[in-house]
């Protein structure tokens, strides 16, 4: 086991295994709306869902194998370490001993001490102060340089940790999310990118908010202007544009988007002499007169137009006590289209002792001229209207207390110029009540701008830094430099001395030789060596 977690192998299949996953990560969106893996995936969602691939670097499978390639480069690196330290620490008095073979051999007039003077000079001058050794008539002199280059792919591996230690600390104690605030408003809560709200310790308030275009119409900047309250009072003021980003609380707000947000809506109830009007806030609820609620919440999608929008503006759950409860999507005020709604008018089940499976379901949808019937055997697309729907979530039984016990379906839905939005299913009470068309239209609304912020707390950050850092000087000390040794072995010969030039280095032989060639070089021309 310890063999295949060393093996260089084994990290090249890591690394390609995370390479491929970061691709598919990059193709497919993160952290989107279910609707939106049903319509791209469609049958595949669920699986999708099941392995991760909607959230996929928090995915087990993804954290796994960061953590195999982290417990690789730990091993890889007690398995080295030990042959390193041998070679960077090694007496040089063994190293003089050693035998080399010589790579080039020069000749001098100048008798041995001189010359041993002149190269340990050299050798200084190129390597560092060498060491002597006198034996069996010869003296040798060994210099080395670099030997900290070694430890480069250390740093490097160590690196790699900090930086995964880094996204972890951020994993775990970080968050990332988003904050729409009107002008005007204020939040302290950032809604999760993966679900869930984190509550702030202050609140971000949106003084004002600017949009620049260009002569095309064309936005070209726009300007949030923040005030960040602590205690009842504004503790720092400033404008924040895209890539300018403020820091408050440790907590950095980026300049994310921009739209549109319902504030106000007109809702006509019933047709004709009985029609009533009825105002209501966005996000609000009020009681009927003929008994039961209504409750308003904005489409999303509708942040991204305009006053001139006629898709969905806003989905209402309309509860009456004879009819039961019914999910609405109201259209613009332009469009003057009715509200689109859908109910469970059929349902078979199949069941064991553990679970209740669905055979068959059958829908209608009302509120796209005569209604639609649509059946439903599972995961899938079925034609509606010009576009389609698919079929997202089932539950058998819906417990809601005395608001509505029986089935419920979750149906996706894309028509033809509009983005697809979910409606949500529920059985009548009786045929009749599945006949009776749910009279609701939006009458008149009123909508204010808002900005979009990123919010982004991570207390890994300065891991990662420090780690890219070391990485950077860690590739450079494994790349650009070298442990290079040089031995130079000096023998009387006749009158003048001879001397022999032998090297090693761990890599860059290339540039050994050339260092060779510059040291005997050095000796040849000195004056004082007296070159045959």
């Amino acid at each position: 086991m310890w063999d295949l977690f060393a093996s260089v192998k084994l990290a090249l299949t890591l690394l390609l295994a995370l390479a491929v996953a970061s691709i598919a990560g990059t193709i497919i969106p993160q952290n989107a709306h279910p609707a939106a893996y049903q319509q791209l995936l469609g049958e595949y969602a669920p699986l999708a869902h099941l392995l991760g691939l909607d959230d996929m670097y928090h995915a087990w499978w993804f954290l796994g194998l960061l953590a195999l390639l982290a417990a690789n480069l730990v091993i890889c690196s007690l398995d080295r370490l030990p042959r390193t330290l041998a070679a960077v620490g090694k007496d040089p008095a063994e190293e003089l001993a050693r035998p080399r073979k010589a790579s080039k051999e020069i000749r001098l007039a100048a008798p041995p001490e001189r010359v041993v003077e002149l190269a340990t000079a050299v050798l200084a001058k190129s390597l560092g102060r060498p060491h002597r050794q006198d034996a069996d008539g010869r003296i040798t002199l060994f210099a080395q340089k670099g030997a900290w280059s070694r430890f480069g792919v250390y740093v490097v591996h160590g690196s790699v940790l900090l930086i995964f230690a880094g996204a972890i600390i951020g994993l775990l104690w970080g968050f990332d999310g988003y904050m729409n605030i009107s002008q005007g408003g204020q939040e302290n809560v950032v809604r999760l990118a993966r679900g869930g709200e984190m509550p702030l310790p202050f609140a971000v308030r949106l003084d004002k908010f600017t949009i620049e275009r260009y002569q095309n119409g064309m936005v070209s900047e726009y300007r949030s202007k923040l005030s960040f309250i602590e205690n009842g009072q504004a503790a720092l003021t400033r404008d924040i544009v895209v890539n300018d980003p403020a820091k408050f609380g440790s907590v950095d707000f980026y300049q994310s988007s921009f739209g549109y947000e319902l504030h106000q809506a007109e809702l006509q109830l019933g047709q004709g002499d009985q029609a009533q009007r009825l105002a209501l806030p966005a996000g609000g609820r009020a009681k009927l007169p003929g008994g039961g609620t209504l409750s308003l919440r904005p489409n999303p999608h509708l942040a991204n137009h305009g006053p001139d929008y006629d898709g969905v503006w806003a989905q209402a759950l309309l509860s009456s006590p004879a009819h039961g409860p019914r999910s609405l999507a109201l259209f613009g005020p332009k469009s003057g289209r009715p509200a689109l709604s859908a109910l469970i008018t059929e349902m078979e089940t199949t069941e064991d002792e553990q679970s209740i499976y669905l055979k068959r379901l059958a829908l209608t949808i009302f509120g796209l001229g005569a209604p639609q019937r649509l059946e439903f055997a599972g995961p899938g697309k079925k034609a509606l209207a010009g576009g389609e729907a698919w079929l997202m979530d089932f539950s058998p039984l819906m417990n809601m207390g005395m608001f509505y016990q029986g089935p419920m379906a979750r149906l996706g839905l894309h028509l033809p110029g509009q983005e697809p939005l979910e409606l949500v299913a529920f059985q009548p009470k009786d045929a009749a009540s599945a006949q009776a068309a749910p009279q609701v239209r939006l009458l008149a609304a009123t909508l204010v701008p808002y900005t979009g912020l990123q919010a982004k707390y991570d207390p890994g950050v300065w891991f990662v830094w420090v780690g890219c850092i070391c990485m950077v000087l860690g590739f450079v000390a494994a790349f650009y430099f070298s442990h290079r040794k040089v031995w130079i072995i000096i023998e009387k010969q006749g009158g003048g001395s001879k001397l022999s030039l032998a090297g090693g280095a761990n890599k860059n032989h290339a540039g050994l030789g050339l260092l060779l060639n510059k040291l005997a070089l050095a000796l040849e021309q000195n004056p004082n060596g007296g070159s045959k």
